[in-house]
């Protein structure tokens, strides 16, 4: 559409579907910084998400459905790109982020943690009591430290 000046409007729809995409993936990330309603943000990226894709249509359809120069056209059609990988991608993230199995089993902070036997770094079995024992090899100055520090990853490979 072209205004009485004879300048093309600017297609707000494919900026717009290129924010809600930006925002559909930081949605993703913002999950794992424990907000107060963390059970509603990937439903919140799904929407922005879908939100994205509604005004990426949008965008697209009077990108080509107007007059418009060689060069807009191309620019047009970068963002457009752009902003469908983000929403693609803020679709994955929930679709995987739903596929993350439950952590009910996983260790609190302050737990007792089980007596255990690992390998180090030479392929040897060290235990819990060892290391508590100050009797492992690693230990130069034979003094059994206070604490244990386990760093638990949650994940699945």
């Amino acid at each position: 559409m072209t205004l009485e000046t004879g300048k093309t409007r600017r297609n707000s729809s494919l900026w717009l579907s290129l924010v809600l995409g930006l925002a559909a993936v930081a949605c993703n990330f913002l999950f794992f910084l424990r907000p107060p309603a963390q059970a509603a943000i990937p439903w919140l990226s799904l929407a922005l998400a879908l939100a994205a894709f509604v005004f990426l249509g949008l965008g697209v359809k009077r990108l080509f459905g107007q007059p418009r120069g060689i060069a807009a056209r191309i620019f047009g059609s970068v963002v457009a790109l752009v902003s469908l990988i983000f929403a693609a991608g803020g679709t994955f993230g929930f679709y995987k982020a739903r596929a993350v199995p439950a952590s009910a089993d996983a260790p609190q902070i302050g737990q007792t943690v089980p007596a255990f036997t690992l390998a180090d770094s030479g392929n040897r079995p060290v235990t819990l009591a060892e290391l508590l024992a100050g009797s492992s090899v690693d230990s130069a100055s034979g003094v059994a430290p206070k604490a244990v520090l386990l760093i638990f990853y949650r994940g699945y490979w």
